[in-house]
């Protein structure tokens, strides 16, 4: 994306806190460098720094130009962490980047663009990357785990797709903690010392202030009560009863989860056209899987909780794809859990996550799956399971069967493998 950028452009950097923005700016630092950028042509300001505390970003690179003891910014990369800490950084940013089109600008913000309008309108002016959670093939092959399963064979053992359950089941427990990751003994306090670690992260810092959450035991009530409820259908009305918290306080908490990148909503697919979203039924998932056992225990392949969080868990992999747009459909009590659409939000591809039950779907809930599928022009449909690999012909559609570790993996290995393509293109 650096390289990418033109004049009057700039590179923003999102995502959560503790994903690993740092770090990657630090990688784009040493790249920069070993490319044969003069290191006292780079500067890096945290405005984490309360020295830094009110001033804009013009003042900032003036500071900068003076303490260089340089009276142009031509050829300067200007590097700035925890942007979001800057008012109206978006405004400013525009401004500089069109003032010195010659310097490269480069941000990272654990806060998201302001509203989805001014994402578009400003999409011109700065290239935005959101830093998404590892995924289950990352962290496969980061643990070097890799089950000897060929994609393409129509035969696979019981003993392998059960070893590739369990890695599945390490991903959802700990599989978003880097230190647990990278570690060679893992045990339980190790895990959840790092998830206590994260949440006081994301959670327990100065992040809600700007948002105007000063009860942060609210916030964390409220996230936590998300967290082990993942992937349920719920609307604001109804998470004023569970949770007991006012109408607006709902609103404000959804609206800055969302805003720092820990919850996604995805709402029902006939309200796809529906731009008031208050009272709509939505589904909300966390999108760092590892949260839940952060706040609570870790979970076994046959909890009852299993099969929402295998459901998250597949979800966030699509996090690495950022115009993918979701819904949900349910007719009967009866969900189709993932409908991919286009821009025009006509269905593409639907995916129903199935965990518990050994065969995926009921016959009744695979006419429901059927009838949406030929309604909609759609050939398949792909089904989850845990252990069951099968193709069903049903009338005018086939239903292919995946175990759901499966079908995790190869939706991060395909994304890689097609990234790799286009790079290379």
């Amino acid at each position: 994306m650096i390289n990418d950028a033109k004049d009057d452009r700039a590179v923003i950097l999102l995502g959560q806190r503790g994903i690993g923005k740092t770090a990657m700016l630090s990688h784009t630092i040493q790249a920069l460098i070993d490319e044969g950028k003069p290191a006292n042509q780079i500067s890096l300001i945290s405005f984490a720094i309360p020295i830094f505390k009110g001033l804009d970003l013009a003042t900032v690179v003036k500071l900068n130009l003076k303490a260089l003891d340089v009276k142009s910014a031509d050829n300067q990369v200007f590097i700035f962490e925890e942007i979001q800490y800057c008012s109206d950084w978006e405004t400013e940013l525009e401004k500089i980047a069109k003032k010195y089109p010659k310097a490269l600008f480069i941000g990272s913000s654990s806060i998201g663009i302001e509203s989805k309008g001014k994402r578009k309108s400003r999409s011109k002016l700065f290239h935005s990357f959101v830093l998404p959670i590892l995924s289950f093939y990352e962290f496969i092959e980061i643990r070097n785990q890799q089950n000897p399963i060929y994609f393409d064979d129509d035969e696979f053992s019981k003993e392998q797709i059960e070893v590739f359950n369990q890695h599945l089941m390490n991903y959802i427990n700990y599989g978003n903690y880097s230190s647990v990751v990278l570690s060679n003994k893992i045990n339980n306090e190790q895990i959840r010392s790092e998830g206590s670690r994260y949440l006081h992260q994301i959670l327990l810092r100065d992040l809600p202030n700007l948002y105007g959450i000063n009860k942060l035991y609210k916030l964390n009530s409220f996230t936590s009560f998300l967290a082990y409820n993942s992937g349920i259908e719920t609307n604001v009305e109804e998470l004023v009863h569970s949770t007991g918290f006012s109408k607006d306080a709902v609103i404000k908490y959804l609206n800055y989860l969302e805003h720092i990148f820990l919850i996604k909503r995805i709402y029902r697919f006939n309200d796809r056209h529906t731009n008031d979203r208050d009272d709509l039924y939505f589904r909300v998932y966390i999108t760092n899987v590892s949260m839940r056992t952060a706040l609570f225990t870790p979970l076994t392949i046959d909890d009852i909780r299993t099969e929402y969080m295998v459901e998250t868990a597949i979800l966030a992999q699509w996090q690495h794809v950022e115009k993918d747009m979701f819904y949900y459909c349910k007719h009967d009590h009866v969900f189709i859990d993932l409908i991919k659409v286009d821009e025009n939000k006509n269905p593409v591809w639907i995916t129903d996550v199935r965990w518990q039950h050994p065969h995926g779907l009921e016959h009744n809930e695979l006419d429901i799956v059927g009838y949406f599928c030929e309604k909609h022009g759609l050939l398949s449909s792909m089904i989850t399971t845990k252990e069951t690999r099968d193709i069903i012909p049903s009338s005018n559609v086939i239903h292919s069967y995946e175990p759901a570790s499966l079908y995790c993996y190869s939706i991060g290995k395909q994304i890689v493998e097609n990234k790799m393509i286009d790079k290379n293109n």
